[in-house]
C-alpha cells in the first residue's frame, strides 16, 4: 500500500475518531462517550436540500427533479478510500447518464487544520482540475458551516466518507452506501425494481459475489505460496473485475507475477497500464512499486503525479523515491524540498512532526547517497 493511499486511510479514521471525539487523559478515569444525535434521515425519507458553497465541476444541480435519479456522493482530498472510488464512480456516472446524474460534495476539507477560515476551494479545485476524466461526474463543495456534512451524514448516522445516497424519481432516498457497491442498486432503481423482491435478490447476488470472491483470494494465495505464477495470474484476472475498490492492488499483483513469467510482457503491461490507468493515479502508483526496473517504475510514478494534487506531500514523496531509485539525485533532493515545504505550510493542514522529522530524514538519505528503508 502507497503513501499516497495510506494518508487518506489515517485520514479517515481521524474524521471517525474525531466524530466520537472522547478526550482521556492518562490515568484519568474513563470519560462517558458523548451520545451522537438521533437518526433523521433515513431510506425512504425525502432527500435533504442541496447547499453548495461553489459548484467546482459540471452543471450545477439545485434541486432533485422528479422523474430523474441521483447518486449524491461525499468524500475529501485527503480520504483514500474516496480517491479510491473515482474510477468506478465515474464509470458509473458515464454508464447510467441518460437516467441519472452524479454529484459529488467535498466535505470537512479543513478537518486536519487549524485554520478553519483556509482556502478550501482552491485546494478543491486544483485537486479536481488535475484529475480531469478521473472524476467525470459533476462535484461541488460544501459550504465552510457543513451543512450538507449535518443535513446528510450526520442526519443518517454517518460520521465516515466516502459514503453515497441514491436519490429516486420522487425525490426519495432508496439507498445509502459505499460509493463501490452503488451500481447495482442504481440501476434497479432507474429501472423501478428496487423493491422488496428486487432488494432480496441483490442480497443474494452480494452474498454470492463475496463467496466467489473468498475462493478466488483463497486460491490465490495458494497459487502464489506453490509459485504456480500462470495460475496465479488467471485468478488476479478473474478478480479484477470483482474489485472496483481494489484495482490498485491487484494490477501491481498482476504485474510482479507477470515478471516472474515474462519479463517483456510484464514491461509491455506495465506500458499499457500507463494508459488505461491513465485517470487513476492510486493504481499507477501500486503498478510502479512493484516494478524492479526503476527507470520504468519513474514514468508511471511521474503520470501518477500528473493527476495527483501538486500540494499533496504523500504522492510528491513517493514521485522523490521514484527518483532516487532511478539515480536522479539532484531530482529527488529538489522533489524532496518540495515535500518538506508543504508539510511546513499550516494555512490548510497541521501535519504531526513525525511527519515532518521522517521528511528531513528522507532528505538526508538522498543527499548523502544512502540507503532507502525497506528498499
Amino acid at each position: 500500500m502507497n503513501h499516497f493511499f495510506k494518508s487518506g486511510t489515517v485520514a479517515l479514521l481521524t474524521v471517525v475518531a474525531l466524530s466520537l471525539s472522547n478526550a482521556y487523559a492518562q490515568n484519568a478515569p474513563v470519560a462517558k462517550r458523548p451520545e451522537r444525535p438521533p437518526i433523521t434521515l433515513k431510506v425512504g425519507d425525502a432527500a435533504p436540500a442541496i447547499v453548495a458553497e461553489k459548484w467546482i465541476k459540471g452543471k450545477p444541480i439545485t434541486k432533485f427533479e422528479q422523474g430523474r435519479v441521483y447518486v449524491m456522493e461525499f468524500w475529501a482530498t485527503w480520504c483514500g478510500p474516496c480517491r479510491a472510488s473515482m474510477p468506478h464512480l465515474s464509470e458509473v456516472a458515464r454508464k447510467y447518464k441518460k437516467d441519472a446524474d452524479v454529484i459529488s460534495f467535498n466535505v470537512k476539507e479543513l478537518i486536519a487544520g487549524k485554520n478553519k477560515n483556509g482556502d478550501y476551494i482552491t485546494k478543491v479545485e486544483r485537486f479536481v482540475s488535475r484529475l480531469g476524466d478521473g472524476m467525470d461526474y459533476i462535484v461541488a463543495a460544501d459550504v465552510r458551516e457543513d451543512v450538507m456534512w449535518n443535513t446528510w451524514l450526520v442526519a443518517s448516522g454517518r460520521f465516515g466518507i466516502p459514503v453515497a445516497y441514491i436519490i429516486d424519481q420522487t425525490g426519495k432516498i432508496a439507498w445509502i452506501g459505499h460509493p463501490a457497491s452503488v451500481e447495482d442498486p442504481l440501476e434497479m432503481v432507474i429501472a423501478g425494481t428496487y423493491n422488496e423482491e428486487g432488494k432480496a435478490k441483490l442480497a443474494l447476488k452480494v452474498k454470492e459475489l463475496e463467496a466467489q470472491s473468498k475462493a478466488l483470494n483463497e486460491a490465490l494465495k495458494t497459487a502464489e505460496d506453490a509459485k504456480d505464477y500462470k495460475k496465479a495470474l488467471q485468478l488476479v484476472d478473474q478478480l479484477m473485475p470483482m474489485s472496483p475498490f481494489g484495482v490498485g492492488s491487484l494490477a501491481g499483483k498482476k504485474y510482479k507475477l507477470l515478471e516472474q513469467i515474462d519479463v517483456k510482457k510484464a514491461h509491455a503491461y506495465a506500458l499499457e497500464a500507463m494508459k488505461i490507468y491513465e485517470n487513476d493515479p492510486l493504481t499507477l502508483q501500486s503498478v510502479s512499486e512493484e516494478i524492479s526496473d526503476y527507470k520504468l517504475a519513474l514514468k508511471l510514478m511521474e503520470k501518477a503525479a500528473t493527476k495527483c494534487d501538486s500540494e499533496d506531500p504523500y504522492a510528491v514523496a513517493d514521485l522523490a523515491k521514484a527518483y532516487y531509485k532511478a539515480g536522479d539525485t539532484k531530482k529527488a533532493i529538489e522533489t524532496q524540498q518540495r515535500v518538506i515545504d508543504i508539510l511546513n505550510d499550516t494555512s490548510l493542514v497541521e501535519q504531526k512532526q513525525q511527519v515532518k522529522d521522517a521528511a528531513q530524514e528522507t532528505m538526508k538519505i538522498y543527499k548523502t547517497g544512502g540507503k532507502l528503508p525497506n528498499s
